[in-house]
Order: C-alpha cells, then sequence, then structure tokens
C-alpha cells in the first residue's frame, strides 16, 4: 500500500477521535481540559493529511521527498501543493494555529478551566482560551480538508 493511503488513514482515525472527544465524551464528562486531546487530535489530523497530500506529489514525481520536521513540511506544501491543487491558504492557516497551541500547551507555565472554556497561558501570561464554539470550527475545517485531500488523491487512484 503506498504511503499516501497511510497517511490518509492515519488522519481519518485523528479525526475521528477528535470529533468523538468532542461530540461524545466532552459532553458527559463536562470537562474543558479535554478541548487538548481535540485539539491534539485536529493537529495530528491535519499534519497526517499534509504529509499524505505531500508523499501522493512526491510518487507522482511533483516534488522531492518532504523534510521530515513539521515547519519544512508546511513550507513546501504552501509553496507547491497547496498552489498546485487549488487549496486554499486558510487551511494552513489551520495546521499553523493548531500547531501554536499544542506547542502552547507544552510550554505553558499554567492552564485552567473557566467556565466552560479552557485557558492557556504564554510565558508573559497572554492568555488563549478554547472554548467548544471555536474547537467546533476547527474541526469543521479540518474535515473539509481531509476530504479536500481525499478527492486530490483519488483523483489519481486509477494511475
Amino acid at each position: 500500500m503506498p504511503s499516501r493511503y497511510i497517511f490518509l488513514e492515519k488522519a481519518e482515525k485523528h479525526y475521528l477521535s477528535a470529533n468523538h472527544l468532542l461530540n461524545t465524551t466532552l459532553p458527559a464528562i463536562k470537562d474543558p481540559k479535554l478541548l487538548l486531546g481535540v485539539i491534539e487530535n485536529i493537529f495530528l489530523c491535519l499534519e497526517s493529511s499534509i504529509d499524505a497530500l505531500l508523499s501522493h506529489e512526491s510518487e507522482l514525481l511533483l516534488i522531492t521527498p518532504p523534510p521530515k520536521n513539521f515547519e519544512g513540511k508546511l513550507a513546501v506544501f504552501q509553496t507547491r501543493t497547496a498552489p498546485r491543487n487549488k487549496i486554499d491558504s486558510s487551511f494552513v492557516d489551520l495546521a499553523v494555529t493548531m500547531k501554536e497551541l499544542v506547542e502552547l500547551h507544552k510550554k505553558t507555565p499554567m492552564e485552567f478551566r473557566r467556565n466552560d472554556s479552557f485557558v492557556l497561558t504564554s510565558k508573559d501570561y497572554r492568555l488563549k482560551n478554547l472554548t467548544v464554539p471555536l474547537i467546533t470550527q476547527h474541526l469543521a475545517k479540518t474535515k473539509e480538508f481531509l476530504e479536500n485531500t481525499k478527492r486530490i488523491i483519488e483523483k489519481y487512484r486509477k494511475y
């Protein structure tokens, strides 16, 4: 099985995990800290989708093998893959936002719950508020990106 399908399968699993956490587990448990798990799965879904597209284009010899780090992959995706496949730049912005949130969570000096939201602080104590409506928007945008990725890859399935 070509690696693009492996990456696509991983992306679908991460999307389903994020969707389940947000729409099933969170309403039952009512703990906003679960939003961090949703953010992580959204980021992993976006990263796997980008990997699938880069792998796809690499197998078609449209690009050289992609770099291993996220920033390198994102640069190749943004400059070569996205314009060629008419992928909106808002998906790149979403991937960067999710990466920043994951990194902020790893480095945050303080995090806490406030009502139905979860707040992360930066080192200079700027607040980043994670709410269910915001994460729901990010998840919907992620689903759209995943569907676009599948459409692009399936277009060349017979080749």
